[in-house]
């Protein structure tokens, strides 16, 4: 993949052809656990049953979990016709309070699947000019934070690197955040992300982060996460019925 897909209506079976030597992981990043660190390692989904966050949490994680199960077990698919065993490891859950930790916990690799939910923004920085008589500018840095709280952000630039160095793709990567747009902008150049969902570009109501879009005065505002999933496992279906006829498994 070069460029990720950030519109879920943009997916078709050329998409997930793409994808098939994807080299991709089995653990499901999820980072921003608001909890101490010595909580961190016992965190489970039960923890978000008895404080339940923002509304959507739970849909996010359902759409990118089944999302990433039907490629998967589609590539499997594949492989069995062509007399090719494809291993595939369970995916899983890791929980990390804070962006460095889960990458050091990943020691290279990218996760398969990522969610962060702290918080983004745009930092201006005072640009630097060669000729003392321009006037001053700033430049707009996206950052997002490293762990749940508004605090301690790093450069969306910084991350990119990690992403780029790092072996393998990132299937699903998901920004319930402040300005995701623009970090979103930032994590696809390092050309290793197949589908992401960025849809913020201003500060969004902590209570709507997980919808489509910041919707004050609607009474059923959106969770656009399923059409992902629709969408990828329409794609799928799509691919198979072509690959199956352009390798004469199926006729018209």
């Amino acid at each position: 993949m070069n460029m990720a897909i950030r519109d879920a209506n943009r997916i078709e079976a050329g998409t997930i052809e793409q994808l098939l030597a994807s080299e991709i992981s089995d653990v499901f990043l999820i980072t921003g656990i608001d909890v101490s660190e010595d909580r961190i390692s016992s965190f489970s989904l039960d923890d978000y049953v008895s404080s339940p966050p923002s509304h959507g949490l739970f849909t996010a994680i359902d759409a990118i979990v089944q999302s990433h199960y039907r490629f998967i077990c589609h590539r499997m698919s594949l492989g069995l016709f062509n007399n090719k065993m494809i291993s595939c490891d369970n995916l899983k859950i890791v929980f990390k309070s804070t962006i460095r930790e889960g990458f050091t916990f990943m020691n290279g690799i990218n996760p398969a699947c990522w969610l962060h939910l702290g918080h983004g923004g745009i930092d201006k920085r005072l640009a630097t000019h060669q000729e003392e008589w321009e006037d001053e500018w700033y430049d707009e840095i996206a950052i997002i934070s490293n762990g749940s709280e508004q605090k301690d952000f790093i450069d969306a630039k910084e991350i990119t690197s990690w992403i780029s160095k790092n072996k393998g793709h990132i299937f699903f990567l998901g920004l319930p955040l402040c300005h995701s747009k623009n970090i979103g902008d930032v994590f696809e150049e390092a050309n290793k992300i197949a589908f992401l969902y960025a849809v913020f570009d201003k500060d969004v109501n902590q209570m709507n982060e997980f919808y489509s879009a910041e919707q004050f005065f609607e009474s059923k505002p959106r969770l656009g996460w399923n059409d992902w999933f629709y969408a990828i496992e329409s794609s799928i279906q799509e691919h198979l019925y072509t690959w199956l006829k352009r390798n004469q498994v199926v006729t018209d």
